[in-house]
């Protein structure tokens, strides 16, 4: 079955700098596309599947970690990467604080092609699996938090946290103690729902053969 080329969004409102990225992740099997203002970037959104959306760290006077969440308010799924958040703390924590991905390698560099293709195949794994709707609810523990779960699938899960104060940090532990299992996750993404102000998580589950074995057990035991 074919599967098409994963879609990357560069957004950055430097022509030059929006090029020298674009150039360089072409070099890869990749279709990707620039935008250098928030009009531009939410009419790729609006009519584009994307896979994987990369700002800098300021972005017009503005946080370009509030840009990827405008993107998952459009695609929920969307992964983000931020470049030039090593110099600025603040955008590092609040990046950090929605599971955002933080490049380490100058975007006009190979080294930073590297990195985006190691994510991209991060979503590759997590998008292998389908999603399983969850009716019923069911009491689950994500840190200190309690949770609600909305999907599962073999490779992960989506929940939410009532609190939009909610602060998680990769690795979190899960606990559905209904069913005696407790097991590591990542924080893949986050967004918060605008109607109630709840937060909303994406997370894949521990390659751990123990894990990976113990949840999809669980995820075959729900209707």
């Amino acid at each position: 079955m074919h599967q098409r080329r994963y879609h990357i969004l560069v957004v950055d409102e430097d022509p030059i700098a929006l090029q020298q990225s674009v150039n360089v992740l072409k070099r890869g099997d990749h279709v990707v596309a620039g935008a250098s203002t928030p009009d531009d970037a939410s009419w790729w959104l609006s009519g584009w599947p994307v896979d994987l959306v990369i700002v800098p760290a300021r972005f017009q006077e503005a946080s370009g970690v509030q840009l990827l969440l405008s993107a998952r308010a459009a695609q929920p799924e969307v992964s983000g990467m931020i470049t030039g958040a090593a110099a600025d703390p603040a955008v590092m924590n609040e990046a950090e604080r929605y599971g955002l991905q933080i490049a380490s390698e100058p975007p006009d560099s190979d080294g930073f092609a590297s990195e985006v293709t190691a994510m991209i195949a991060g979503i590759t794994r997590r998008q292998r699996w389908p999603r399983k709707p969850v009716s019923d609810r069911i009491a689950m523990r994500v840190g200190t938090e309690t949770g609600r779960l909305m999907d599962v699938s073999y490779g992960g899960l989506r929940f939410e946290l009532s609190d939009e104060s909610a602060v998680l940090r990769s690795p979190v532990q899960l606990d559905f103690p209904r069913a005696d299992l407790t097991l590591p996750a990542d924080v893949v993404w986050s967004t918060r729902r605008s109607e109630d102000r709840a937060c909303v998580f994406g997370a894949s589950i521990s390659a751990e053969p123990l894990s990976v074995a113990a949840w999809r057990a669980f995820v075959d035991r729900l209707s």
